[in-house]
């Protein structure tokens, strides 16, 4: 991985938000002027005046071929017992 990628990811994933890109000082600013961004032209961008990096094949409205498949969720549940309520309730008090 680049360096600037690393520095990037470091600078978004600081755990002290104070310390953390683009939160305090300049905000998005300071992100969009990282050296991992060079040469982005951030109105074209905004205006859809260049092609994505990754323009995946689209054959009508609807196609779902990038996508993964999953089987249909169950539409049985367990019910909620006294049991799981004892053991869940305080958890979702002031919910």
């Amino acid at each position: 991985m680049p360096l600037e990628a690393q520095d990037l990811i470091r600078g978004l994933c600081t755990v002290d938000r104070t310390h953390r890109l683009g939160n305090i000082e300049c905000g998005a600013f300071r992100v969009k002027r990282h050296p991992f961004f060079r040469g982005i032209d951030w109105d074209a961008l905004y205006y859809k005046r260049i092609p994505g990096p990754i323009r995946p094949p689209v054959r009508y409205p609807g196609d779902t071929q990038c996508f993964d498949t999953y089987p249909d969720e169950s539409t049985e549940r367990v019910p909620y017992t006294d049991e799981l309520a004892e053991h869940y309730e305080d958890a979702f008090k002031e919910f």
